[in-house]
């Protein structure tokens, strides 16, 4: 799937799946820093990150010319992660073990962030996607 089908297929997903809404909103996984965001929403957060990568963004990248599996293994929002998985229709069994994984791992959002995709990774979340 390219960056601009990804992007295509993101515009179709749920903005609040109930799983991941709730994790975000527990207290102690959703840092003050992060509720004064410019997005309301993981979905409206994906589509500005993903309009961004097309070129250098706010980061300032390098290089924007990756494949749709390397953005989302680029994601630090556990949140943005767990959020792209229920949307695109992972089981719940499978986003609840996810979800349990991210506590388990820490505070820090890159070790969350790695313990939801090792749970839901990028191949169970393409053919999903590309299915709709």
């Amino acid at each position: 799937m390219t960056p601009q089908q990804f992007r295509a297929k993101l515009k179709h997903l749920d903005a609040e799946p109930p799983l991941r809404v709730a994790f975000e909103r527990a207290p102690d996984e959703h840092p003050a820093s992060l509720r004064n965001a410019w997005y309301s929403r993981q979905k409206e957060h994906w589509l500005g990150w993903r309009k961004e990568y097309d070129g250098p963004g706010y980061y300032g990248r390098q290089s924007w010319d990756v494949t749709s599996e390397r953005v989302y293994n680029r994601v630090a929002n556990p949140a943005m992660v767990l959020w792209l998985g229920e949307a695109a229709g992972i089981s719940k069994f499978q986003v609840k073990s996810a979800v349990a994984a991210a506590k388990k791992a820490g505070t820090t959002f890159p070790a969350q962030c790695g313990a939801i995709r090792r749970v839901i990774p990028w191949s169970d979340i393409e053919p999903l996607l590309a299915s709709r």
